[in-house]
């Protein structure tokens, strides 16, 4: 459960009362839980046809087996919908009065306020909160992605989505980490048009209406994965498929360049300056790191371990990590289309 407030400075003292109030003495009325069931299912019905719910669900499906009574199993959307219209009002009682509570929680607060007072204030709100269940962390299992292309037609869609995945061990304690960050900076997160995915895909042969790539290395367990997308028009799948995965290829076999290293690394930097300044990923920082023990100091450590990286290195990691052998990818459009 997350809470996120933005108040007034002023206000700080009542708003933590209200929600105090909320999460003490909540009843879920049944009317009200009727209302956000269709909302929900709603939306979701909107997106079952959609190339982008679509491709992203399934490259989950794909690429993690988990039974459905895993907490980690990626659901369908019309089993989310099917799942929503089977809640019962009593069922979310007793999860309210027997799961939820705030004793295994963290919490930050950023505003011109005082310490002292503002510990007071999150004290009394969530004090005497308390899971009546013992608390226990899922941790998730790591299932090796294959070779797989695999795609699922959405009929009469303008767009369509690409998007391949490989899954590997490492967390972000590993020696390998800084230099899998920059590497994939340079392959397709990096500042934007200096990566080579987008470089191609969108700048050079204007194939891709955005493409990219991303990590999540997690902090507590080693299940971590490396994945690329790309949103374009459906009948420049064929063309989308190839220039990836000549990138990748490209990168695998020759490597990266100094200079590379350097232009993206400056926009690494830049981007991490940026994002400091804004409260809310300040919050969910700060919110991270106390959830699993994480030194303050590791966001500069890792900074500091980055700018010393040499292409080697970058180039060793990237080799070591990512295979076209193992990657998964999935598309999703209306590839019927001439």
């Amino acid at each position: 459960l997350t809470l996120s407030i933005n108040t007034y400075k002023e206000s700080f003292k009542e708003t933590m009362e209200i929600v105090g109030d909320l999460l003490m003495n909540s009843t879920f009325p049944e009317n009200e839980l009727t209302k956000t069931i269709s909302e929900y299912n709603t939306y979701l019905e909107s997106s079952l046809n959609d190339p982008q719910a679509i491709a992203f669900t399934e490259i989950s499906r794909q690429t993690t087996k988990y039974p459905k009574e895993s907490i980690f199993y990626t659901a369908t959307v019309q089993e989310q919908i099917d799942a929503y219209k089977k809640i019962k009002q009593s069922e979310l009682v007793d999860f309210y009065k027997n799961i939820l509570g705030g004793n295994n929680g963290v919490g930050s607060v950023i505003g011109d306020l005082d310490g002292k007072t503002t510990a007071a204030i999150l004290e009394s709100t969530f004090g005497k909160w308390n899971s009546k269940s013992k608390y226990e962390l899922a941790k998730p299992v790591f299932f090796d992605t294959q070779k797989l292309d695999k795609d699922y037609i959405t009929p009469d869609k303008e767009n369509a989505v690409a998007t391949g995945k490989i899954s590997f061990k490492m967390n972000r304690k590993s020696p390998d980490y800084p230099a899998f960050v920059m590497a994939n900076e340079i392959l397709g997160s990096g500042g934007f048009l200096s990566a080579r995915i987008p470089m191609r895909l969108r700048e050079k042969e204007g194939i891709s209406y955005g493409a990219g790539s991303f990590i999540d290395v997690p902090i507590n367990n080693d299940v971590a994965f490396w994945e690329y997308y790309a949103f374009l028009n459906p009948t420049k799948k064929g063309a989308v498929e190839a220039a990836t995965k000549e990138e990748i290829a490209k990168a695998l076999k020759e490597g990266f360049t100094e200079e590379e290293l350097k232009t993206n690394l400056v926009s690494w930097q830049n981007e991490r300056k940026t994002r400091l300044g804004n409260d809310g990923t300040l919050i969910s920082l700060v919110n991270t790191y106390l959830q699993y023990g994480v030194p303050l100091e590791d966001y500069d450590v890792l900074e500091s371990k980055v700018k010393n990286l040499k292409v080697q290195e970058v180039n060793s990691v990237l080799k070591k990590y990512l295979s076209l052998e193992k990657m998964t990818s999935v598309y999703a459009g209306d590839f019927n289309k001439k």
